[in-house]
């Protein structure tokens, strides 16, 4: 397991700056945002499509969006923190916050796959007539039970742990706990303006 790590592991120096950096990651997002209220504004003033679906991917666009506004403004705070609880340099992971963060995440991981395994269940058992918004929302939420199972394997793991300052494994748990994050949020959006809807 030890040559796993050191094989998947990057010194900061020899990763590229676009990798190390959170940039892509909030470029994905503000991308994704906007395309999303862009074309779900557009379907629905040319009332193209379902509208509770088109309604979702608009709410959807907007959480996208606001999530990244708190994303920047929570690294802004952790920027002007005290030196001894400051957050580490972009990318960089501290060896004696790893265990706690890769806790968390686990946590964070199987709260993902308990909610929406819930709400799929809930939305099986009472739709009697699944809509095109509740199939979307349903997909969505199957979706993020995927990744997320995805994601829980790769905390529940030794490798977090014991490379705890290898650039690659932290970004790609970021990608994918965002990955995570945003399909939840569509699901949840359209089951509910589904529901919200009389859809």
């Amino acid at each position: 397991m030890r040559r796993v790590a050191e094989a998947v592991s990057v010194r900061p120096q020899e990763a590229s700056p676009a990798m190390l950096s959170p940039t892509a990651l909030r470029t994905t997002r503000l991308v994704l945002g906007l395309a999303a209220l862009g074309a779900g504004t557009a379907l629905l003033a040319t009332g193209t499509g379902n509208a509770p679906v088109m309604v979702a991917l608009v709410a959807w666009g907007v959480f996208c969006l606001l999530s990244l506004a708190l994303d920047v403004w929570w690294a802004r705070l952790l920027r002007g923190a005290p030196a001894s609880n400051a957050a580490p340099a972009e990318g960089a992971v501290r060896p004696d916050v790893a265990e706690k963060a890769t806790e968390a995440l686990r946590t964070a991981a199987g709260t993902v796959i308990q909610t929406s395994g819930v709400v799929l269940g809930l939305v099986a058992a009472l739709a009697d007539n699944p809509t095109p918004a509740l199939r979307a929302g349903s997909v969505a939420l199957a979706v993020s039970i995927l990744i997320a199972l995805i994601l829980y394997g790769f905390v529940l793991s030794a490798l977090p742990q014991m490379a705890p300052e290898s650039i690659r494994i932290h970004v790609l748990i970021r990608y994918l706990f965002n990955a995570t994050l945003l399909t939840l949020g569509f699901g949840l959006l359209s089951v509910g303006i589904a529901i919200a809807a009389g859809d």
